[in-house]
């Protein structure tokens, strides 16, 4: 019992300490899980961090091999040998497809070479447990058992790993059951690595559980689905001891290997490689559904510990009667939930948890918002021919900034660049005349109004809104795009070194060069806090196009935004960039200082903070104090700012 609480406290302090700094690692080197088709989470996330559980999970079992040698705890060192090494075989092929990817019959191939090692080394399956009779001998058909046994349930659990937090939960409560087994069958180093991996797991779910701040990745979910079947392999007090050991996980892990044997069932039917993935699974289905990510996971945790306690009642009672009872329940709800495909049962589930009614199908998604995108693009190329106009009649330049120029000069279809709003920049001098050509043509001018001092100075912008047929849309007129203080730069300059659109309807605007661009994306990406959910997107597409960086270093620094650009930039490489230069990167680091502030504020080595709240107050003001390379300039004229708030109240 003291070998157990030890492993407690050892595997889940070392996962506690260690994941922290392997999530900031894996940032810094690029290990992310990027947004797909597969994948429910929207934001690239570290992962890769099976590595720590395999750390945590083999220190106790394999360290006391190495100490000890010979016999530990009464297992023979060549069944440690087996089990220390196939886990960290495991872990490093799936570290392997983390990191550079394989293909799956590379994949394949080394599962069945990893489960050959281990029944080398004596964890084989000897014997079958049947229902109401001896155990049957395999004899020759050990070793076809034992790799089919090692190699199903290591790929069961990595199929499982597609929700946060999902295989390490289901791991956890499949676990208990075989600790069960263990200690009561006095396989002392069976439930030693057994606790280990439920501590190193249940740890670990303080990161992985939705939303999920790590993923363990294939180098966990290799490591754990191995474990998981080399485990009961340890009990050694004759074959039917250990047939009915393995029963018990098999009716633990009914979930995952009822879902794996599904998945190749119904891929051959379809006439799909079996190896190929697919969002058929059932988490997959659940979330398809209408589920939300944390209450499919939490369904299939209850679900998972169900089989748990018909599991425990098969090898405790030896009763079949009350393990078989609790089994069907078991299998008829997952029955159900598959005929149905999971929809009038996750509804009626949805009711029950007053929750989001069924959505629609992804490719409906795609073609209804495809109609949408294409409809909005048609209204807002119609205002800008309108603006264009009336620019064009009253002799003022405007420039086009942000999505609206972008869409045109970085999209290969300007449509799939969605926004709410058109961004123009205007000279000062003709501010005044840009607002009355505008409300000539039909535009309404909503705030703030020319004659407000303070808003009308402290922000430089002012919005407009066209209306036609029912349809609105804002017109966001900026003299600068620096929020409530201004860094000084020279505007003339950007539209001197402007360019011409080429398209013929387009042609009263002009669009600032790349290089200009880029930076007044990181002053408008900067004042909201790096949380404009497409500025990345528009950020790494003027990157491909290629842009001259000691120009961008160069003006930055003049511009005095050189911090701003650092923090874009590295946001940039965590988002999965690949265009960023690691050179531009360094030439505008801040120094350590501000660097120690940006990390409290906005966590500069992961991924970047979004605030609650995006509200320009006296919080959002004290943020921006450490990405303002002038920061006196800024101050003072948040000062200054303040005093004209004030008067203006006064007067009004």
């Amino acid at each position: 019992m003291i070998q157990l609480l030890g492993a407690f406290v050892v595997s889940a302090l070392l996962v506690l300490l260690l994941t922290p700094p392997w999530r900031r690692f894996a940032l810094r080197r690029g290990w992310l899980a990027l947004p797909g088709e597969r994948h429910v989470h929207d934001q690239p996330v570290p992962r890769a961090a099976g590595v720590v559980l395999a750390l945590a999970l083999l220190l106790v079992p394999v360290g006391g091999a190495l100490l000890f040698g010979g016999t530990v705890m009464g297992e023979p060192g060549a069944r440690l040998l087996g089990l220390g090494l196939g886990a960290v075989l495991m872990t490093a092929l799936g570290f392997a497809d983390d990191v550079r990817g394989l293909q799956p019959y590379q994949k394949l191939l080394g599962h069945v070479a990893i489960a050959g090692g281990a029944f080398a080394c004596g964890l084989r399956i000897d014997a079958i447990a049947l229902p109401f009779a001896e155990p049957l001998s395999l004899g020759m058909w050990a070793l076809p058992a034992t790799l089919l046994w090692i190699v199903g349930i290591t790929n069961a659990i990595n199929l499982l790993d597609g929700l946060d937090g999902l295989a390490a939960g289901v791991v956890f409560f499949a676990g208990v059951s075989m600790l069960v087994v263990a200690i009561m069958s006095g396989a002392t180093m069976a439930a030693l690595v057994t606790a280990s991996m439920l501590w190193a797991v249940l740890a670990f779910l303080l990161y992985n559980f939705s939303p999920a701040r790590v993923f363990m990745g294939d180098a966990g979910s290799y490591l754990l689905g191995f474990v998981m079947a080399a485990t009961p392999l340890f009990t050694d007090s004759g074959k039917g001891s250990t047939a009915v050991a393995l029963l018990v996980p098999i009716v633990a892990l009914g979930e995952p290997i009822f879902d794996t044997v599904y998945s190749v069932f119904r891929r051959s039917l379809s006439r799909k490689p079996v190896l190929e993935a697919d969002r058929g699974h059932l988490h997959h289905r659940l979330v398809d559904a209408g589920l939300t990510h944390r209450r499919a996971v939490l369904c299939l945790y209850a679900l998972t510990a169900l089989f748990t306690l018909s599991a425990i009642a098969i090898y405790i009672g030896r009763r079949w009667q009350v393990g078989v009872a609790l089994l069907a329940v078991s299998f008829g709800v997952m029955v159900m939930v598959r005929l149905t495909r999971g929809r009038r049962w996750v509804a009626r589930l949805q009711d029950a948890l007053q929750s989001a009614p069924e959505a629609p199908m992804d490719e409906e998604i795609d073609a209804e918002r495809e109609h949408a995108l294409r409809a909005q693009y048609l209204f807002r190329r119609g205002v800008l021919r309108m603006a264009g106009r009336a620019f064009s009649q009253s002799g003022i330049e405007a420039m086009l900034v942000k999505g609206a120029a972008l869409a045109e000069t970085t999209y290969e279809k300007p449509w799939q660049r969605a926004m709410d709003d058109i961004d123009m920049l205007v000279r000062p001098r003709d501010r005044q005349r840009a607002i009355e050509a505008l409300e000539q043509a039909g535009c309404q001018l909503l705030a703030p109004a020319p004659d407000r001092r303070v808003s009308g100075r402290a922000s430089g912008t002012c919005q407009l809104l066209f209306s036609r047929a029912g349809a609105t849309y804002a017109i966001d007129l900026h003299t600068r795009l620096d929020k409530l203080v201004g860094r000084g730069i020279d505007y003339e300059s950007v539209f001197d070194r402007s360019v011409t659109l080429t398209q013929q309807d387009l042609a009263p605007f002009v669009a600032p060069s790349p290089e200009d661009h880029l930076l007044l994306l990181v002053i408008h990406a900067s004042a909201a806090e790096f949380s404009h959910p497409v500025a990345w997107n528009d950020l790494d597409r003027l990157f491909e196009r290629g842009l001259d960086e000691d120009l961008v270093a160069e003006r930055a620094e003049r511009w005095r935004v050189s911090t701003s650009l650092n923090m874009v930039l590295r946001g940039l490489k965590q988002w999965g960039s690949v265009h960023v230069s690691p050179a531009l990167v360094e030439r505008c680091r801040p120094p350590w200082f501000r660097r120690q502030l940006l990390q409290r504020v906005f966590d500069v080595d992961g991924i970047m903070r979004r605030p609650e709240a995006r509200q320009q107050g006296w919080r959002w003001v004290a943020r921006q104090l450490p990405l303002r390379d002038d920061a006196l300039r800024w101050c003072l004229g948040v000062l200054l700012y303040g005093v004209r708030r004030v008067a203006d109240r006064v007067n009004s």
